[in-house]
């Protein structure tokens, strides 16, 4: 009972932070209070996932032939560094250490986003390959810190409420940058649909954590989740 009062009681204060998402929050560091965030984070990734999985197996059980098995990249082939400790790293870098609007913090992030568009472009979605891997870094470098100065004020000054869901969308697009939507069938709209609404609730998810805890407590949670996944 106490257990389910604890959970329940996670949940809350998460939700609560979710309905209106302030930048001006203490962060706290205490093992208390990040263990009381990643209760929440934890209970609302395993149920996000459980919807997903209960989806999924009902429409190819109901559907077989017209859903492909794979619609998102499987990422069990790519090596296990990059899908549990890299890949966490610069996502989170990129997609929510710009959540506290500082420069450097938003610079750093923005160079990463070139960096991943850069990538994507060039080497069809390979955004961990080693090609050109120094003129990638020296142009994204460039990049960002143009689009810093650029977008500086307009960054600082959005309303934050849009700001955070903002960055927990692009969380979530940037898991489909490798589908081939020329190979779609009507179902797996659906699934991308499904699998989209999953990673922006990681977004979100990851993005209380890295509010009330700090970048690094997100950044652990995000390789603890993908660990799990692998």
């Amino acid at each position: 009972m106490a257990l389910t009062n604890y959970i329940k009681a996670s949940l809350q204060e998460m939700f609560d932070y979710l309905k209106n998402p302030q930048e001006d929050i203490q962060i706290s560091y205490q093992p208390k209070s990040i263990a009381r965030s990643y209760t929440a984070a934890i209970t609302t990734l395993i149920a996000i996932s459980m919807v997903l999985l209960i989806t999924a197996i009902t429409l190819r059980v109901c559907c077989p032939n017209i859903i492909h098995k794979h619609l998102v990249s499987d990422v069990s082939k790519a090596p296990w560094w990059i899908v549990t400790i890299l890949g966490p790293i610069v996502e989170e870098l990129f997609t929510r250490l710009a959540l506290v609007r500082k420069n450097a913090f938003m610079a750093c992030s923005l160079t990463i986003a070139c960096f991943y568009v850069i990538s994507c472009c060039a080497f069809t979605g390979k955004f961990y390959t080693m090609d050109f891997i120094w003129a990638r870094i020296g142009v994204s470098i460039l990049a960002g810190g143009a689009l810093f100065l650029v977008c500086r004020k307009w960054l600082t000054k959005c309303n934050y409420r849009a700001y955070f869901y903002t960055l927990a969308f692009l969380f979530a697009i940037g898991h489909i940058t490798r589908v081939n939507f020329g190979t779609l069938l009507p179902f797996d709209y659906l699934m991308m649909m499904l699998y989209l609404a999953k990673q922006f609730g990681m977004g979100i998810t990851f993005g209380y954590v890295r509010m009330k805890n700090g970048i690094v407590s997100s950044i652990l949670l995000h390789i603890l989740n993908n660990a799990i996944c692998f």
